[in-house]
């Protein structure tokens, strides 16, 4: 039966090509986007990471979800082209979207700076 139908805890979201603590499902109904995304654990960090670094810029609304249309327009503020932002990440922009459509943009924006740091 599905734990959402019972009152009982969802299960993990499988972990994404890039290891980061990812959102799981939350039991209870009627949540708002903006709500469920309170539930994202290491999203405020990577967040105010994005901020921290990128803070010169307009970045995007947390609710605004990671797409490649959304992520090509800021690989010229991260200084990447996709064929270095494949190599960074070691997956394409269009494989980045679809396999972490959840996530907001702005936090995978503060993951790709992180990543650039520690490369």
């Amino acid at each position: 039966m599905n734990p959402m139908q019972t009152g009982g805890h969802a299960p993990c979201v499988e972990p994404s090509p890039v290891v980061v603590n990812l959102p799981t499902k939350s039991p209870e109904k009627n949540r708002t986007p903006r709500t469920a995304l309170a539930h994202f654990r290491g999203f405020d960090a990577f967040a105010a990471y994005a901020h921290e670094k990128l803070g010169r810029y307009d970045l995007p609304d947390t609710r605004t979800r990671l797409t490649a249309e959304g992520l090509r327009r800021w690989l010229p503020q991260l200084e990447l082209s996709e064929r270095q932002y494949a190599r960074l990440v070691g997956m394409s922009v269009e494989e980045s979207a679809k396999h972490n459509a959840h996530w907001p943009l702005v936090s995978w924006l503060g993951v790709v700076v992180e990543m650039q740091e520690s490369a």
